[in-house]
């Protein structure tokens, strides 16, 4: 009689192979969010140079880029996993933000907890697109009309 374990074993292949995969998955799903939030933050920062742009709306434009670049984490990470897509689109959010609080210094006050929240939803949300998005053509095709009698 096997144990669990090795059946388990038999069934994800080469032994740890899979589980690496999906943390793999993650931090590639990471680096592009970090790319997307970047190109999003560097956009805002030539529009307040070029504009006369409150500063009032820095926070805002941040907390956003933030929100798309989890956002396009979690959707990517989970469209490639294919399970579980709260749970990676919400890791890939705590992942992105914690990878910005670390390389920016920053301190941890109200401002960075909300952010905190912002990234963890808008990476599940974008978590459970990325796995209920259909694969192939995202068009509706039209039923065959039966053969007329």
């Amino acid at each position: 009689m096997q144990s669990k374990k090795n059946t388990r074993a038999a069934h994800m292949g080469s032994g740890g192979e899979q589980a690496r995969r999906p943390l793999l998955t993650i931090l590639k799903a990471v680096t592009l969010g970090l790319l997307v939030t970047m190109v999003l933050l560097l956009l805002f920062s030539f529009l307040f140079c070029r504009q006369d742009l409150p500063l009032t709306l820095l926070n805002p434009l941040a907390a956003f880029s933030l929100l798309i670049g989890a956002f396009a984490a979690g959707y990517w990470a989970s469209r490639s996993i294919g399970q579980r897509g709260m749970l990676t689109g919400a890791s890939c959010g705590a992942a992105l933000f914690f990878v910005l609080l670390i390389q920016t210094k920053a301190q941890v006050d109200l401002t960075a907890l909300i952010k905190l929240a912002i990234s963890l939803l808008s990476g599940a949300i974008g978590g459970v697109t990325g796995v209920n998005r259909r694969h192939g053509s995202s068009k509706i095709k039209p039923r065959r009309k039966e053969a007329e009698k």
